[in-house]
C-alpha cells in the first residue's frame, strides 16, 4: 500500500473517531450503534480524495452480498440524464392542469467540487459546471428517478428559467408539445434604454411580454419590482423543483 494510500485511509479514520466521539458526548447513539468493520462512507473531500489517489490505478474490489470479485477502473464523464414532459390533465372533461416532468437519473456522489456516478465497473468523475446545474435534480431523485409535477401558473417559470439551465445537460422529450405550448405566455424580452441628461448616464431597464411593455423600476402597483424580484433564477429553480415534486 503507497504512502498516500495510508495517508488517506489515516485521516478518514481520525475523522469518524472524532465523529462519534462528539456523538456519544451529546448522547445520540452508542458506541455499539456507531462501530463499523472494515467501511469507510465516500463523500465530500473523501471520495475528492479516492478518485486523485486511484484513478491512476485499477481497485480490485468485492461486489456484495453476492461475493461477486471485479475491478474497478476510473474515467472523466457525465451521465445520460433524461427527461419526459407530459401533459396533466383532470375531470371528465379532461382540461389541462398544468405537467409531469420525469427523470432518470442514476445515483450521484457530491465531493466538495465535483461529483461522481458510476457506470458498470467504471467511476466517473462529472465536470464541475455539469455536477452544479444537475444538483436540483439530483437533490430530490429516489435512487433513478426523479417526479415533478408543475402547474399551469408556474408553467412559464419552469419552461423559461429551469429547463434553459438544464437543456444543454439533460435530454428533454416532450409529449402533447403544441397543447402544452398553448399555455405558455410569451417569453420575456429584457431592454435596456441608456439616455445622459447633465453628464450622467440613465439607464431604464424594461422588459416585454409579446406586444407588452413593463418599466422594472417602477413601483409595485404596475407590476415592475414585482417582475424584477420573480426573474432572479436562483430563486427560481429552488422554488420550482422543490414546491412540486412527487
Amino acid at each position: 500500500m503507497g504512502k498516500r494510500w495510508i495517508t488517506f485511509i489515516g485521516n478518514v479514520v481520525l475523522e469518524e473517531v472524532k465523529f462519534e466521539e462528539r456523538l456519544i458526548e451529546a448522547r445520540s447513539y452508542s458506541k455499539k450503534a456507531l462501530a463499523k468493520k472494515n467501511e469507510i462512507e465516500m463523500f465530500g473531500w473523501r471520495i475528492d480524495e479516492f478518485y486523485e489517489i486511484a484513478a491512476a490505478e485499477t481497485i480490485d474490489y468485492e461486489k456484495r452480498p453476492e461475493k461477486i470479485k471485479s475491478s474497478l477502473t476510473f474515467a472523466e464523464g457525465n451521465p445520460k440524464i433524461t427527461m419526459t414532459i407530459r401533459k396533466n390533465i383532470l375531470g371528465d372533461n379532461r382540461t389541462f392542469h398544468g405537467i409531469t416532468a420525469e427523470c432518470s437519473i442514476p445515483s450521484i456522489f457530491y465531493g466538495t467540487k465535483t461529483a461522481y456516478f458510476i457506470k458498470e465497473n467504471m467511476l466517473c468523475r462529472l465536470t464541475e459546471d455539469f455536477a452544479e446545474r444537475i444538483r436540483l435534480l439530483t437533490g430530490y431523485a429516489d435512487g433513478i428517478r426523479a417526479v415533478f409535477h408543475i402547474g399551469r401558473k408556474d408553467l412559464a417559470d419552469f419552461y423559461y428559467v429551469v429547463l434553459e439551465n438544464l437543456e444543454d445537460v439533460v435530454e428533454i422529450a416532450q409529449e402533447d408539445a403544441e397543447e402544452i405550448e398553448r399555455y405558455l405566455p410569451s417569453e420575456a424580452e429584457f431592454v435596456f434604454y441608456l439616455d445622459a441628461a447633465e453628464n450622467t448616464v440613465i439607464c431604464r431597464p424594461a422588459v416585454w411580454y409579446g406586444n407588452r411593455e413593463i418599466m422594472l423600476l417602477g413601483d409595485d402597483t404596475d407590476g415592475g419590482l414585482r417582475i424584477l424580484r420573480t426573474f432572479k433564477s436562483g430563486h427560481i429553480g429552488r422554488k420550482y423543483l422543490t414546491g412540486g415534486i412527487a
